[in-house]
């Protein structure tokens, strides 16, 4: 689908001669390279494929941290390495790319990072570019060092091994499912690091409307067609807003507690969530049960237990 532009910001032109043993310069002389086909190491030369390589990898990283800026990430280390990958197709055209993304950033662990990719990719103009004609991967790799490495200038004349990406869809988040329970795998606070639940097991159970979560605060959700209000009728005052994405089985929700602090939550979906769901309340207290598992909420605390 072509998307036409509403405003234009930056307008740029690059004039080539010679096709790739040629050259190529811009307007204002700011670029002015030598070109050498991909497999010729022609010292002072550059191909089609590196240059279109780097801006994808600049555009992309500006993205990410934008991205990782609205729940209170600081992405200013993170890392992007982007492939191009030139190759032969079954098309009349004959020739193709494909791109894979790679992105680290430390503090962070890989599957932890990989949606904030995907949003990343959904608003990226050159993701926007490439997308539904380009076979794209994204990964999000936990060491650095990975990134930086990169696969080279390989040149080897293999077959472009890249699959197609997963649908995006549009930036917004998903609704609390009808009925749930989720263990708390990690959290990050005001953008720093995903720290894991190692000691604390934090469990949320989801009843129709009505959640319960054990750290201590109870009450009923809402949905605006892009963020999820819990709000609090038991337990700890307030409401928190945050935007919801499924990663696989796996839920992330980035938000703003009541005092204005932000966070980053992974949650993991429980086995023995099948069975009796429901939920009851009275002056003082709120509990909900989904399958085995069960919150009670009051005044003072939160309680789980697994029947």
């Amino acid at each position: 689908m072509t998307v036409p532009l509403t405003r234009s910001l930056y307008r740029t032109t690059a004039h080539a001669a010679g096709g790739r043993t040629g050259s190529v310069r811009t307007d204002d002389g700011r670029l002015d390279v030598r070109l050498a086909p991909p497999r010729k190491k022609v010292p002072g030369t550059t191909n089609p494929e590196q240059l279109f390589a780097a801006g994808f990898a600049a555009c992309f990283t500006s993205a990410f941290a934008e991205v990782a800026a609205e729940f209170g990430a600081d992405a200013s280390a993170a890392r992007v390495a982007c492939e191009v990958e030139l190759g032969t197709t079954d098309t009349p055209a004959g020739y193709g790319l494909a791109v894979a993304l790679t992105v680290s950033l430390p503090g962070w662990r890989a599957a932890d990072l990989q949606p904030l990719l995907h949003r990343a990719h959904a608003v990226c103009p050159y993701s926007q570019a490439v997308r539904g004609n380009v076979p794209l991967t994204l990964l999000a790799v936990d060491d650095p060092a990975t990134v930086d490495r990169g696969t080279g200038d390989r040149g080897t004349g293999e077959p472009a091994t890249v699959p197609e990406p997963e649908p995006v869809g549009e930036v917004r988040g998903v609704p609390v499912p009808e009925r749930g329970a989720w263990l708390r795998r990690g959290i990050s606070r005001d953008g720093g690091p995903l720290v894991e639940d190692r000691d604390a097991q934090v469990v949320w159970l989801q009843a129709g409307s009505y959640y319960a979560d054990s750290r201590g605060f109870a009450g009923t959700t809402s949905f605006d067609g892009s963020q999820v209000r819990f709000h609090h009728l038991t337990g700890e005052p307030g409401d928190d807003t945050g935007t919801l994405r499924r990663d696989g089985e796996n839920l992330v929700e980035w938000g703003t507690n009541p005092d204005g602090s932000t966070f980053l939550e992974i949650w993991t979906p429980l086995p023995g969530a099948d069975g009796a769901t429901g939920s009851w309340s009275g002056p003082d207290h709120h509990v909900v049960r989904v399958g085995r598992h069960v919150v009670h909420v009051d005044s003072r605390a939160g309680t789980y237990w697994r029947l």
